[in-house]
């Protein structure tokens, strides 16, 4: 297969695939947690990435690029208030990923 790598947001390649991510994002030390987490729900809102929170790790899926760019920008977006940990698994192999969960919302928490 040849990999190639969009630049632009909405940008697509041959090859793109669609993955699932379940990740948690943690930050540290801070005193505003559920404000913080809402900041970086609305990255995911951004990126247009099919999401399902829950109350110990957020689930999405979606197009390859569009995944990892929720991810890095939800992740600088709680970095911006201090330290942070990022916890995920991806996966191309699991069909829907959050299909066990019944019905997702696209954007919306």
């Amino acid at each position: 297969m040849e990999l190639s790598y969009a630049k632009e947001p909405g940008e697509r390649n041959r090859g793109d695939m669609e993955i699932g991510c379940q990740f948690a994002l943690y930050p540290l030390r801070q005193e505003r947690l559920g404000e913080i987490l809402d900041e970086a729900v609305r990255e995911l809102d951004r990126a247009g990435v099919t999401y399902r929170r829950g109350s110990m790790s957020t689930e999405l899926e979606g197009e390859g690029d569009e995944v990892f760019r929720a991810l890095r920008n939800a992740f600088r977006r709680v970095a911006a208030h201090g330290d942070a940990v990022l916890v995920a698994t991806v996966s191309n192999a699991c069909g829907s990923y959050t299909a066990h969960l019944g019905p997702i919302e696209t954007g919306s928490a």
